[in-house]
Protein backbone atom coordinates (compact mmCIF):
# COMPACT_ATOMS: atom_id res chain seq x y z
CA UNK A 1 0.00 0.00 0.00
CA UNK A 2 1.17 3.37 -1.04
CA UNK A 3 2.28 5.71 2.22
CA UNK A 4 2.43 8.87 -0.10
CA UNK A 5 0.15 11.89 1.92
CA UNK A 6 -1.20 12.72 -1.54
CA UNK A 7 -2.14 9.32 -2.35
CA UNK A 8 -5.51 8.00 -0.91
CA UNK A 9 -5.21 4.48 0.13
CA UNK A 10 -8.02 3.59 -1.73
CA UNK A 11 -10.69 4.65 -4.38
CA UNK A 12 -13.47 4.09 -1.24
CA UNK A 13 -13.96 3.55 1.73
CA UNK A 14 -16.48 1.22 3.32
CA UNK A 15 -19.26 2.77 5.21
CA UNK A 16 -22.36 2.19 6.95
CA UNK A 17 -24.64 3.29 3.67
CA UNK A 18 -22.19 2.26 1.13
CA UNK A 19 -19.10 3.39 0.35
CA UNK A 20 -17.37 6.74 0.44
CA UNK A 21 -15.50 7.54 -2.50
CA UNK A 22 -11.68 9.67 -2.40
CA UNK A 23 -10.09 11.96 -5.00
CA UNK A 24 -8.45 8.58 -6.54
CA UNK A 25 -12.47 7.84 -7.60
CA UNK A 26 -12.52 10.78 -9.62
CA UNK A 27 -13.19 11.34 -13.20
CA UNK A 28 -10.45 13.03 -15.28
CA UNK A 29 -13.50 14.51 -17.47
CA UNK A 30 -15.06 15.82 -14.38
CA UNK A 31 -13.53 15.27 -10.62
CA UNK A 32 -16.77 16.12 -9.38
CA UNK A 33 -18.14 12.50 -10.99
CA UNK A 34 -16.83 8.71 -10.60
CA UNK A 35 -14.37 7.49 -12.93
CA UNK A 36 -15.05 4.58 -14.99
CA UNK A 37 -12.14 2.89 -13.45
CA UNK A 38 -13.32 3.39 -10.30
CA UNK A 39 -17.38 2.32 -11.41
CA UNK A 40 -16.07 -0.87 -13.13
CA UNK A 41 -13.82 -1.63 -9.92
CA UNK A 42 -16.25 -1.26 -7.25
CA UNK A 43 -18.84 -3.30 -9.21
CA UNK A 44 -16.28 -6.07 -9.62
CA UNK A 45 -15.28 -5.81 -6.02
CA UNK A 46 -19.06 -6.26 -5.46
CA UNK A 47 -19.14 -9.46 -7.42
CA UNK A 48 -16.14 -11.17 -6.25
CA UNK A 49 -18.09 -11.32 -2.64
CA UNK A 50 -20.77 -14.17 -4.57
CA UNK A 51 -18.61 -15.54 -6.95
CA UNK A 52 -17.62 -18.55 -4.93
CA UNK A 53 -15.93 -21.52 -6.35
CA UNK A 54 -17.07 -20.95 -9.90
CA UNK A 55 -15.26 -19.80 -12.58
CA UNK A 56 -15.86 -16.15 -13.85
CA UNK A 57 -16.42 -16.51 -18.11
CA UNK A 58 -17.60 -13.04 -18.73
CA UNK A 59 -17.68 -9.51 -17.48
CA UNK A 60 -19.59 -6.79 -18.65
CA UNK A 61 -20.14 -3.17 -17.26
CA UNK A 62 -22.56 -0.29 -18.44
CA UNK A 63 -22.21 2.72 -17.32
CA UNK A 64 -25.51 4.52 -18.15
CA UNK A 65 -24.91 8.04 -17.10
CA UNK A 66 -22.62 10.34 -14.54
CA UNK A 67 -22.25 9.15 -11.34
CA UNK A 68 -21.88 11.80 -8.61
CA UNK A 69 -18.37 11.41 -6.38
CA UNK A 70 -20.79 10.83 -3.19
CA UNK A 71 -21.74 7.91 -0.87
CA UNK A 72 -22.17 5.22 -3.51
CA UNK A 73 -24.12 1.90 -2.62
CA UNK A 74 -24.03 -1.25 -4.92
CA UNK A 75 -26.41 -4.25 -4.81
CA UNK A 76 -25.96 -7.98 -5.88
CA UNK A 77 -28.38 -9.87 -6.97
CA UNK A 78 -28.53 -13.58 -8.62
CA UNK A 79 -30.19 -13.86 -12.20
CA UNK A 80 -29.99 -17.31 -12.57
CA UNK A 81 -28.49 -20.14 -10.29
CA UNK A 82 -27.41 -23.30 -11.43
CA UNK A 83 -24.27 -26.35 -11.39
CA UNK A 84 -23.23 -25.50 -14.44
CA UNK A 85 -23.77 -22.13 -14.53
CA UNK A 86 -24.58 -18.81 -12.71
CA UNK A 87 -25.83 -15.03 -14.37
CA UNK A 88 -25.11 -12.51 -11.01
CA UNK A 89 -25.61 -8.78 -11.79
CA UNK A 90 -24.52 -5.70 -9.53
CA UNK A 91 -26.15 -2.44 -9.42
CA UNK A 92 -24.28 0.96 -8.33
CA UNK A 93 -26.34 4.47 -7.04
CA UNK A 94 -24.81 7.37 -6.76
CA UNK A 95 -26.45 10.73 -5.81
CA UNK A 96 -29.80 9.00 -5.89
CA UNK A 97 -29.78 7.27 -9.11
CA UNK A 98 -28.91 4.01 -10.17
CA UNK A 99 -25.24 5.09 -12.79
CA UNK A 100 -23.54 1.68 -13.48
CA UNK A 101 -24.40 -2.15 -13.43
CA UNK A 102 -22.30 -5.30 -13.77
CA UNK A 103 -23.23 -8.85 -14.82
CA UNK A 104 -20.84 -11.43 -14.27
CA UNK A 105 -21.30 -15.20 -16.25
CA UNK A 106 -20.06 -17.81 -14.07
CA UNK A 107 -19.81 -21.69 -14.97
CA UNK A 108 -18.40 -24.47 -13.06
CA UNK A 109 -14.66 -25.59 -13.07
CA UNK A 110 -13.58 -28.91 -14.90
CA UNK A 111 -10.49 -30.13 -15.55
CA UNK A 112 -9.77 -29.35 -19.28
CA UNK A 113 -6.61 -29.20 -21.69
CA UNK A 114 -5.00 -25.87 -21.24
CA UNK A 115 -3.96 -24.04 -24.80
CA UNK A 116 -2.96 -20.33 -24.17
CA UNK A 117 -1.60 -17.54 -26.29
CA UNK A 118 1.81 -16.41 -24.98
CA UNK A 119 2.69 -13.30 -23.88
CA UNK A 120 3.84 -11.06 -27.18
CA UNK A 121 6.21 -8.79 -25.11
CA UNK A 122 8.83 -8.35 -22.73
CA UNK A 123 7.89 -8.32 -19.13
CA UNK A 124 7.56 -5.32 -17.47
CA UNK A 125 11.27 -4.44 -16.56
CA UNK A 126 12.09 -4.31 -19.90
CA UNK A 127 10.31 -0.42 -20.23
CA UNK A 128 11.25 2.62 -18.11
CA UNK A 129 8.45 3.89 -15.63
CA UNK A 130 5.80 6.25 -18.21
CA UNK A 131 4.85 9.79 -16.70
CA UNK A 132 2.72 9.00 -13.72
CA UNK A 133 -1.27 10.17 -14.19
CA UNK A 134 -1.85 13.96 -14.09
CA UNK A 135 -3.98 13.78 -10.87
CA UNK A 136 -1.98 14.40 -7.65
CA UNK A 137 -4.53 11.70 -5.85
CA UNK A 138 -3.10 9.40 -8.63
CA UNK A 139 0.43 10.26 -8.82
CA UNK A 140 1.59 7.33 -6.79
CA UNK A 141 -1.27 4.85 -6.97
CA UNK A 142 -0.98 3.76 -10.57
CA UNK A 143 2.66 2.16 -12.18
CA UNK A 144 3.05 2.28 -16.29
CA UNK A 145 5.30 0.91 -18.55
CA UNK A 146 4.43 2.08 -21.77
CA UNK A 147 5.40 -0.97 -24.85
CA UNK A 148 4.71 1.38 -27.42
CA UNK A 149 2.04 4.28 -28.71
CA UNK A 150 1.64 6.55 -26.34
CA UNK A 151 -1.92 7.93 -23.96
CA UNK A 152 -1.27 11.76 -25.62
CA UNK A 153 -0.81 10.69 -29.36
CA UNK A 154 -3.37 8.95 -31.35
CA UNK A 155 -2.73 5.37 -32.27
CA UNK A 156 -2.49 1.75 -31.23
CA UNK A 157 -0.88 1.21 -27.82
CA UNK A 158 0.16 -1.23 -24.86
CA UNK A 159 1.05 -0.87 -21.85
CA UNK A 160 2.04 -2.76 -18.85
CA UNK A 161 -0.05 -1.42 -15.16
CA UNK A 162 0.24 -2.09 -11.81
CA UNK A 163 -1.95 -0.69 -9.09
CA UNK A 164 -0.93 -0.06 -6.07
CA UNK A 165 -3.90 1.28 -4.06
CA UNK A 166 -7.18 -1.22 -2.66
CA UNK A 167 -10.29 -0.30 -4.21
CA UNK A 168 -12.13 -0.13 -1.10
CA UNK A 169 -9.87 0.56 2.12
CA UNK A 170 -9.02 -2.56 4.13
CA UNK A 171 -9.61 -5.62 1.24
CA UNK A 172 -6.54 -6.19 -1.33
CA UNK A 173 -7.23 -6.47 -4.93
CA UNK A 174 -8.22 -9.30 -5.93
CA UNK A 175 -7.88 -10.62 -9.83
CA UNK A 176 -11.29 -9.57 -11.23
CA UNK A 177 -11.49 -6.14 -9.45
CA UNK A 178 -7.86 -5.27 -11.43
CA UNK A 179 -9.18 -7.03 -14.43
CA UNK A 180 -12.00 -4.76 -14.41
CA UNK A 181 -9.73 -1.33 -13.66
CA UNK A 182 -7.75 -2.27 -16.68
CA UNK A 183 -11.06 -2.84 -18.79
CA UNK A 184 -11.71 1.18 -18.60
CA UNK A 185 -7.79 1.93 -19.70
CA UNK A 186 -8.17 0.61 -23.89
CA UNK A 187 -9.46 3.87 -24.92
CA UNK A 188 -6.52 5.85 -23.31
CA UNK A 189 -3.48 3.90 -24.84
CA UNK A 190 -5.30 2.86 -27.81
CA UNK A 191 -6.98 6.12 -28.98
CA UNK A 192 -7.22 7.08 -32.89
CA UNK A 193 -7.83 10.81 -31.52
CA UNK A 194 -5.87 13.43 -29.96
CA UNK A 195 -6.41 13.58 -25.92
CA UNK A 196 -6.22 17.18 -26.54
CA UNK A 197 -9.07 17.65 -28.91
CA UNK A 198 -11.62 15.15 -27.70
CA UNK A 199 -13.18 13.25 -25.07
CA UNK A 200 -14.00 9.60 -25.04
CA UNK A 201 -15.80 8.43 -22.29
CA UNK A 202 -16.82 5.12 -22.16
CA UNK A 203 -20.22 3.58 -22.70
CA UNK A 204 -19.67 0.13 -21.54
CA UNK A 205 -16.81 -2.32 -21.13
CA UNK A 206 -17.11 -6.34 -21.96
CA UNK A 207 -14.37 -8.52 -20.72
CA UNK A 208 -14.50 -12.37 -21.65
CA UNK A 209 -11.79 -14.60 -19.85
CA UNK A 210 -10.18 -17.28 -20.14
CA UNK A 211 -8.65 -17.40 -16.83
CA UNK A 212 -8.10 -15.12 -14.02
CA UNK A 213 -5.05 -12.98 -14.23
CA UNK A 214 -1.86 -13.77 -11.88
CA UNK A 215 0.01 -11.37 -9.82
CA UNK A 216 0.06 -7.24 -9.78
CA UNK A 217 1.77 -6.01 -13.25
CA UNK A 218 -0.81 -6.30 -16.08
CA UNK A 219 -0.70 -5.34 -19.88
CA UNK A 220 -3.39 -4.19 -21.96
CA UNK A 221 -2.69 -3.96 -26.07
CA UNK A 222 -5.47 -1.66 -27.40
CA UNK A 223 -6.75 -0.04 -30.56
CA UNK A 224 -9.58 2.06 -31.39
CA UNK A 225 -12.04 2.22 -34.34
CA UNK A 226 -14.29 5.09 -35.20
CA UNK A 227 -16.87 5.89 -38.24
CA UNK A 228 -17.04 9.91 -37.68
CA UNK A 229 -20.49 9.23 -36.04
CA UNK A 230 -19.19 10.17 -32.08
CA UNK A 231 -18.95 6.41 -31.52
CA UNK A 232 -15.95 4.68 -30.65
CA UNK A 233 -14.46 1.00 -30.46
CA UNK A 234 -12.08 0.08 -28.72
CA UNK A 235 -10.42 -4.41 -28.63
CA UNK A 236 -8.13 -5.18 -26.16
CA UNK A 237 -6.06 -8.27 -25.50
CA UNK A 238 -5.04 -8.36 -21.62
CA UNK A 239 -1.99 -10.27 -20.18
CA UNK A 240 0.19 -11.50 -17.32
CA UNK A 241 3.58 -12.52 -17.31
CA UNK A 242 1.58 -15.86 -18.39
CA UNK A 243 0.34 -14.89 -21.37
CA UNK A 244 -3.04 -13.67 -22.20
CA UNK A 245 -6.15 -14.50 -19.94
CA UNK A 246 -8.96 -11.83 -21.55
CA UNK A 247 -10.04 -9.78 -24.16
CA UNK A 248 -12.77 -7.47 -24.56
CA UNK A 249 -14.03 -4.47 -26.05
CA UNK A 250 -14.90 -0.69 -25.27
CA UNK A 251 -17.76 1.83 -26.50
CA UNK A 252 -16.88 5.18 -26.14
CA UNK A 253 -19.15 8.23 -26.31
CA UNK A 254 -16.50 10.43 -28.64
CA UNK A 255 -16.97 14.31 -28.20
CA UNK A 256 -14.94 17.36 -29.25
CA UNK A 257 -13.72 18.92 -26.78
Amino acid sequence: MNNDRTTPEAYFHPSAGGYIPTEAAASPWDGAHLSGVAIGGLLAHAIDGVSGEMSIARLTIDILGTAPRVETTVAVRTLREGNRLRLVEAELSSGGRVSGRATALLVRVAETPAIESPLAYPPPESFPSAKPPSSPALANAIQRRIVYGSSRDPGPGAMWVRIDIAMVAGTPLSPLVRSAMMGDMGGAIGSVLPVRGFTFANVDIAIHFSRMPRGEWLLIDSLTDTAGNGLGIVSSVFSDRDGVYARGHQALFVSPR
